[in-house]
């Protein structure tokens, strides 16, 4: 059965590059593409989407507003926030009101899809830029009370993502099945969520 996708995206080239990427994958079937976070609440289920990716830039918030409208509705829905920047705020936004993943625009059409694929598999999707910002944010020195570090296994995952590697590349290189992979994944941002919003000096 094709993964059912609803797209949410307010730049209309990019909702239709989107919409075309997924079209031509096999395995994905898009349900709905709408302009705005608004045009989707009108119409959802969306035809049984399993999966929903989120511009999170629309102006007004009104992503994570759908977002955090949505998940409480449909909890078996798995949410990706897309969205075009990388700071921390932003994405404990997108996490907080209900994503399981974010991804940056910009990637590559295979990051992406590797990105839906994994978070259907009920993974944690992260981008390579958002894993060397993590890394950067958990391993600085201290300057105020710290979270809980990374751990090793923790490290070597938010390496290989840096890296550009796929899950499945990285499951192999560490001999992790998906669900331990997974769960490493949801346990990064977790941290990410503890850390204190202070900006560094």
């Amino acid at each position: 059965m094709p993964m059912k996708i609803c797209l949410i995206e307010a730049d209309p080239l990019l909702l239709e590059n989107v919409r075309l990427w997924l079209a031509g994958e096999p395995g994905f079937r898009v349900t709905g593409a709408y302009a705005s976070g608004e045009a989707a609440l009108r119409e959802m289920p969306w035809q049984g989407a399993e999966v929903l990716l989120v511009d999170v830039d629309e102006p007004g918030r009104c992503g994570l507003e759908l977002i955090g409208q949505v998940h409480p509705k449909l909890p078996e829905l798995q949410i990706l926030a897309y969205t075009i920047s990388d700071n921390r705020a932003a994405v404990l936004g997108a996490l907080q009101a209900g994503a399981s993943g974010y991804v940056l625009k910009g990637c590559l059409p295979r990051e992406l899809i590797e990105s839906l694929r994994h978070l259907a598999q009920g993974g944690a999707p992260m981008s390579p830029q958002m894993a060397r910002k993590v890394i950067r944010e958990l391993e600085a020195p201290p300057r105020r009370p710290q979270p809980e570090g990374l751990s090793p296994r923790e490290k070597q995952l938010l390496s290989g993502i840096a890296l550009g590697k796929s899950y499945e590349e990285m499951g192999q290189a560490l001999s992790l099945s998906p669900h331990t992979l997974q769960a490493h994944l949801q346990k990064v941002y977790q941290k990410l969520q503890a850390a204190p919003l202070v900006a560094r000096p």
